[in-house]
């Protein structure tokens, strides 16, 4: 009965639907030339042989979804893989990698849904992580594709609302999953209880995926300006870290101490703000401005650099962990082989983190005090065996990530054949 009226409501929705993806389209967050997509109907016409439709709404879980694909290469899949994504940001991170389909996924209207699943008949579909469409999922079921979810995971949140709508419906969603791979044993326990059948806790695939190259070029310009200096980068900084990042380096030079920190906003527009409210005598990246020899801060406001910051860091900053954000994931600087410190508050990526602090992968701060950061800062500068033994716990927890992929993309198979 629930999802009649969820249809009957699509029903309703349809002229507010269209407007609001013209409106998404005047916002730069749609691709005009591709509205078609929206309602199902592809540019592309079907390939011969196997499909395979692995399902990633946003960047984070491209990141997985590309991992899962990488996997099934290694493991001797051949066929065609169809790529959906929800987000532009997510179709412009997938645009870095070769032989794959990519299309824009459906809204979840009934039709619109047919359209796609009767022009591509994937032979195997693979949602990753949380996203959950009800015609989506049931449609799939209903015309015996085999359906996977990879890197399962379920918020506190999400699980309550499930609950809410009661257990028969929730258990049609779950159980029309063929697999689950859940990222801990933790949510083993969630889809269970909303009804989930072969649930294996395989870890989330994110932390497997091959990372971004960085640009030689922008590592040059900087392991010149930064030689015999402490690199230290502060990645996805919220407003208010800055602030407690700032006076913890300040401490640093007082004790005569040689760094570059550079400081990644999460918000890349908020470049010129940090520098205005801070006072801070710094270069900005997006005005094409680097650091000088003499400089010791550098606000680097661009998308993508990341994996380049740091491959020449010493130390990284893992923020929105300082206050309530929830901690950004601490995964990519732990594949280039850098000591990485995280804020007290990280309930987002708690298992990951779990696993790292209980290793010795990370140091985590018990408060978001500068006295705090500034002696762990200093206690890292002075120590080079501490920076090394960090370094080379990293490299070793990589190693066994890469196995994840390859444990989950053999699964995938298994089901295709």
């Amino acid at each position: 009965m629930l999802f009649k009226i969820y249809n009957i409501l699509w029903l309703i929705l349809v002229p507010f639907a269209k407007i609001w993806l013209h409106y998404r389209v005047y916002k730069n967050l749609e691709s005009k030339n591709r509205l078609s997509e929206r309602y199902g109907f592809s540019r592309i016409k079907k390939p011969l042989g196997k499909i395979i439709w692995i399902h990633a709404s946003s960047v984070g879980e491209a990141v997985s979804g590309i991992a899962l694909t990488e996997g099934l290469r290694k493991e001797g899949y051949t066929g065609n893989i169809l790529f959906t994504t929800f987000t532009l940001s997510a179709s412009n991170y997938i645009k870095n990698y070769t032989n794959i389909i990519h299309q824009y996924i459906p809204l979840d209207h009934y039709n619109w849904v047919n359209n796609f699943l009767n022009h591509w008949q994937p032979d195997l579909a693979i949602m990753v992580e949380s996203e959950i469409w009800p015609n989506l999922v049931l449609k799939s079921h209903a015309k015996k594709i085999p359906l996977i979810m990879a890197s399962g995971q379920i918020s506190q949140k999400s699980y309550k609302n499930w609950l809410k709508i009661g257990l028969s419906n929730s258990s049609r969603i779950f159980k029309s999953f063929d697999l689950i791979m859940a990222v801990d044993s933790y949510q083993v326990k969630i889809f269970k209880n909303l009804g989930g059948k072969n649930i294996r806790n395989i870890g989330s695939l994110k932390v497997s995926a091959l990372m971004k190259k960085p640009d030689l070029t922008l590592i040059k310009k900087l392991t010149k300006v930064s030689k015999n200096k402490l690199v230290i980068v502060a990645s996805s900084t919220h407003d208010g870290e800055e602030e407690i990042i700032i006076n913890s380096i300040k401490k640093l030079l007082q004790n005569n101490i040689k760094l570059l920190l550079i400081i990644v906003p999460r918000h890349i527009q908020r470049g010129p703000e940090i520098i205005k409210k801070l006072k801070l005598n710094s270069k900005l990246r997006s005005s094409n401005e680097f650091p000088s020899r003499q400089d010791s801060f550098w606000v680097a406001d661009s998308f993508g650099e990341l994996n380049s910051f740091y491959s020449i860091s010493d130390i990284v900053i893992v923020c929105g962990s300082f206050f309530s954000k929830g901690g950004h994931s601490p995964v990519e600087p732990c594949h280039f082989e850098t000591s990485i410190i995280i804020g007290p508050n990280n309930f987002k990526n708690s298992e990951t983190v779990s696993e790292m602090i209980k290793n010795n992968y990370l140091i985590k701060l018990k408060d978001n005090n500068v006295d705090t950061l500034s002696k762990v800062l200093l206690d890292l500068s002075e120590n080079k065996h501490l920076q090394t033994k960090l370094s080379i716990a990293s490299s070793k927890l990589v190693k066994n990530w890469k196995e994840r992929k390859l444990s989950g993309a053999k699964l995938c198979l298994k089901l295709l054949k």
